[in-house]
């Protein structure tokens, strides 16, 4: 289950109202409304909060932290993807998580960008956190020009096979995506069914699964 807000994922634990079914728990700061403006300018702190009382239930844990939250403070950052590696926002949220969404997908139409991004993050986050699962955000349709199965596959093949796997994101129209048009799951499986993916056996050449819960 995917919380934006920290508050609102504390809510729900102390009332024991999270579905007996839920293994795992998703805290996706922000910046947009969803996330407290508290939280945006402080995700260190709140990742590190989400992640203890996430894991004192008995949940895996898993940061999204995404890469607009370099403008927390009210700037505008020149290079959004610098900027996140500089103020090392992945590495902090990945400090005590399962598992890590590099949110990189709005790189994704430049491949040699794409994956250089995702080199700096992860090589961030192993040096704090060497056993998290590290996966890398993709989308069919993040806003902007169209997507291709091609830059999908490029995007990935770009990684080098450096993380754990990919997170493929299939967006509508709504609070999350204002700006989205209709999904198009078909992008997505034109883009897996790719035979040049099995260079990359790591990641395809078995089903991976999420890690354990804290015990």
């Amino acid at each position: 289950m995917s919380f934006k807000s920290f508050a609102t994922l504390q809510d729900t634990l102390s009332r024991g109202s999270l579905p007996p079914d839920i293994r795992a728990v998703i805290y996706d700061a922000e910046h947009w409304s969803q996330t407290p403006s508290k939280e945006q300018r402080d995700p260190a702190s709140f990742y590190q909060r989400a992640a203890d009382l996430v894991h004192a239930h008995g949940l895996i844990f898993i940061a999204t932290p995404a890469m607009d939250l370099v403008n927390a403070d009210g700037g505008k950052a020149a290079d959004p993807a610098a900027a996140f590696v500089d103020r090392h926002i992945g590495s902090d949220a990945a400090r005590d998580a399962d598992v890590v969404d590099i949110q990189a997908q709005s790189l994704e139409r430049d491949a040699a960008k794409y994956g250089g991004f995702v080199e700096q993050v992860t090589s961030q986050i192993r040096a704090v956190n060497p056993k998290a699962v590290v996966v890398a955000g993709l989308s069919t349709n993040p806003p902007g020009t169209g997507i291709t199965p091609e830059m999908l596959v490029a995007a990935m093949l770009a990684t080098g096979d450096r993380t754990t796997g990919f997170w493929m994101n299939v967006p509508g129209k709504g609070d999350d995506c204002p700006t989205c048009n209709q999904p198009r799951p078909d992008i997505a499986v034109a883009a897996l069914e790719d035979g040049r993916l099995a260079r990359l056996p790591r990641v395809f050449g078995s089903v991976n699964a999420l890690p354990n819960p804290p015990s």
